[in-house]
């Protein structure tokens, strides 16, 4: 009978519900090194909280769901940490309680805890550059544009995943569409912010997602842990549905601009991140917008001058020898705009060079515009100038420049 009372008076001395001891929600603190990072943490595939600079503390709410933090800071590569959702200590208690509040707790969310404090270590990202730089095109930037080359390792990385059986290629094909547009800025629909920031080793997010597939076949993770890590990396790599868009790019208005713009085409056909059907398709779409801002001009200035035309002025051509023929157009502006991108991708051995447009009728195929280039010394030179373009990949043949 003494036995039953201590029992009895034991488990009335038992808090009646965990959610008084141990709440609905929780601190976590977040720690880096270096300091100074901007993190966000994830829950299914949601952001739940940010910590723009580190060490920092966000306030949580507790659900059966893992917390995936994720870091960056300039110069170093992005790193994360999976906080596993655990079984509150005070849990224990209330089933010994009968059982009343933890259901009362397991409704709420209070049942659960995460880690309290979040320690990532960053890698420079000097230290991960061998895997990346082995990706093709991994040096070509828009221009040295370091925003530039991080958008196309994430799409390098996409492909490497698919190549590797880690993605399907319908992940493949939803997470590209999403944000083609970062790299066919006139041709795509605008794609998730901030895609510009220093993106993942290729091959660090290759490891982890096969570590996934191969915990979760030993059933060392479950598939909502396996499922639910996968992707927060692959929405961190490429959104699938990015909440917040780029902003647009400018209208291209003036041919140095265009010929930046095809410049940067070409290396992202190099990069493997780009089709050649894409590249002509956004290349049209540059060249109509130059030729739209080109008529404007034209006809406001013959607007402010009271003049019904005015004529185009004919370019120069100073001398006349051996040349070389670099292709054929569709109309006279591209032709232009394609001589100020080769001259900018061909530096060494256009940049010294005049250039001449011949308007040629050829039957059946109409009027096309012939980009020339010269002149040189002598026709065994123009030789081995296309001899060095071709190697360079480069349409060029021997012709007669300026006559």
């Amino acid at each position: 009978m003494n036995k039953l009372c201590w029992f009895a008076a034991v488990l009335l001395a038992l808090p009646g519900c965990s959610s008084i001891i141990e709440g609905t929600s929780q601190e976590i603190t977040v720690t880096t090194s270096p300091l100074r990072a901007s993190c966000v943490l994830w829950r299914d595939g949601v952001v739940i909280a940010k910590v723009p600079v580190t060490p920092g503390a966000v306030t949580v709410t507790r659900t059966k769901s893992d917390i995936v933090t994720i870091c960056n800071k300039p110069g170093y590569q992005e790193a994360s940490y999976l906080n596993r959702v655990k079984l509150a200590g005070s849990v224990a208690s209330n089933v010994l309680n009968g059982g009343l509040g933890w259901g009362i707790d397991s409704a709420s969310g209070a049942d659960n805890k995460y880690d309290r404090t979040v320690s990532l270590v960053l890698t420079p990202v000097s230290q991960g550059g061998p895997s990346a730089s082995a990706m093709p095109g991994a040096n070509l930037g828009d221009l040295n544009n370091p925003e530039d080359a991080a958008i196309i390792t994430r799409f390098q990385t996409l492909q490497l995943l698919l190549d590797n059986g880690l993605i399907t290629r319908e992940e493949f094909n939803r997470r590209r569409g999403a944000n083609l547009g970062a790299l066919l800025r006139y041709t795509a629909p605008l794609p998730a912010a901030d895609l510009g920031r220093p993106a993942p080793d290729p091959q660090q997010v290759v490891d982890r997602l096969r570590y996934l597939a191969a915990a979760f076949e030993e059933k060392s993770v479950t598939a909502r842990e396996q499922g639910a890590e996968r992707s927060v990396i692959l929405e961190a790599l490429l959104p699938s549905a990015g909440a917040r868009k780029a902003d647009p790019p400018p209208p291209v208005t003036e041919q140095m601009q265009a010929a930046a713009a095809v410049g940067r085409l070409e290396r992202l056909v190099l990069a493997k991140v780009i089709s050649p059907t894409e590249q002509m398709r956004e290349k049209d779409e540059v060249f109509r917008q130059v030729q739209v801002a080109a008529a404007n001009a034209e006809a406001a200035a013959r607007s402010a001058a009271g003049v019904g035309v005015m004529p185009t002025p004919p370019m120069s051509v100073v001398s006349s020898g051996p040349g070389v023929w670099l292709g054929s157009y569709r109309t006279e502006n591209q032709a232009r705009l394609a001589w100020a991108s080769l001259q900018l991708t061909h530096p060494a051995e256009l940049g010294s060079l005049q250039s001449e447009i011949k308007r040629v009728s050829v039957r059946r195929r109409g009027v096309t515009y012939h980009l020339n280039a010269g002149p040189v010394a002598e026709k065994r030179a123009a030789a081995d100038l296309c001899r060095a373009l071709k190697g360079k990949k480069q349409f060029c043949r021997p012709t007669v420049f300026g006559r």
